[in-house]
C-alpha cells in the first residue's frame, strides 16, 4: 500500500509541475514590412528605417545627417542602403524571406518579408 501511495504521489507531483513548465513562445509568422526613406530638411536629412511587424508593433531607427555637396548626398544614400542591408540580413538569419520590394515615387523603399 505504501508503494502504491508513493507512486501515485510521485505521478501527481510530476503532472502538477508539468503545468508550470515554461512553454515555447509561438514564433511570429505572416508578413513584416521594412520601410526606408530619406526625409530632407534644408541642408540636413533624416534616414528613417521603420519595421512594421506582423502583430502590429512598429520599430523606428532614425539617423540624422548633414550634407551640402554631392559626395555627402551620395554618402547619405550609401548609409541608408547599409542600414537596410543590415536589417534585412538580421531578418534572414531569423528565418524571414524577402517576398517583394516596392519603390514608389518619393525615395521610399518598401521590403515585404514573409515567414512560412
Amino acid at each position: 500500500m505504501k508503494k502504491v501511495f508513493l507512486s501515485v504521489a510521485l505521478v501527481l507531483a510530476v503532472a502538477g509541475s508539468w503545468a508550470f513548465y515554461p512553454k515555447a513562445q509561438a514564433e511570429e509568422q505572416g508578413y513584416i514590412m521594412l520601410q526606408s526613406q530619406v526625409v530632407q530638411t534644408g541642408m540636413s536629412a533624416k534616414l528613417l528605417l521603420s519595421t512594421y511587424a506582423a502583430k502590429g508593433a512598429i520599430q523606428r531607427q532614425e539617423v540624422g545627417v548633414k550634407y551640402g555637396t554631392f559626395e555627402k548626398q551620395q554618402a547619405l544614400v550609401d548609409t541608408l542602403r547599409v542600414l537596410e542591408l543590415r536589417k534585412l540580413n538580421e531578418y534572414r538569419r531569423s528565418g524571414w524571406h524577402l517576398a517583394q520590394v516596392v519603390q514608389p515615387q518619393g525615395g521610399t523603399t518598401l521590403y515585404v518579408l514573409d515567414k512560412p
